[in-house]
């Protein structure tokens, strides 16, 4: 009966222990997981909307030159690229379920986060350079008219604001998307430790 009394002992003292309460951090991890989607989405639809905006430009405008309709296309294509791109990174997200073992938690968002990254840096540049190519192409027929002066302000005008665009806007939203993933990883490293307990 003794033995049975200090395995009793033993159990008792091991349900004392503080185990997080996995559904409040599951809860939280999934409302983390939302507000990323939500914010990619947005992106997204907006992206899209352009394009509907851009051939519509195409179609009322009586272009001439072949570089503006060059740079039309390279802008539609960088508009839909990146957005299928996104796409990608909504379906790898979604596919993450923070009811599964840690490890495997872990793993998912580890390949998200190294997706986020290649976009954040490699693929982020190709769209803004190509971007600016695509308007720099369409400027060349729709500038052409305007004075020295005008061309001059105007182009001062873009590269700050695309320069601030870039390095100042887009900055702080990637910080915001790294640090929303690092939350997540955190609320799953939560659930892991209770899982070592």
């Amino acid at each position: 009966m003794k033995k049975f009394n200090d395995i009793e002992t033993i159990w008792k003292q091991q349900k004392e222990q503080v185990v997080p309460e996995v559904t409040t951090i599951i809860n939280k991890a999934n409302k983390e997981k939302k507000t990323i989607l939500k914010k990619i989405i947005v992106q997204v639809i907006l992206l899209l909307f352009t394009v509907p905006v851009v051939i519509w430009v195409l179609m009322t405008n009586p272009f001439q030159e072949m570089t503006t309709f060059l740079g039309i296309a390279v802008i539609l294509f960088d508009v839909i690229g990146f957005s299928i791109m996104r796409l990608y990174q909504v379906n790898l997200l979604t596919k993450i379920d923070f009811t599964q073992t840690p490890n495997m938690v872990l793993h998912e968002l580890e390949k998200y986060y190294n997706l986020q990254k290649i976009i954040s840096s490699k693929v982020m540049v190709a769209y803004f350079l190509l971007m600016n190519l695509g308007l720099g192409l369409y400027f060349i027929e729709v500038m052409s008219p305007m004075s020295p002066f005008a061309i001059g302000l105007s182009l001062s005008v873009y590269i700050l604001w695309m320069l601030f665009a870039y390095f100042v806007i887009g900055k702080k939203q990637r910080k915001k998307e790294f640090d929303r993933i690092d939350a997540l990883i955190e609320k799953v490293k939560e659930i892991e430790e209770g899982y070592d307990l």
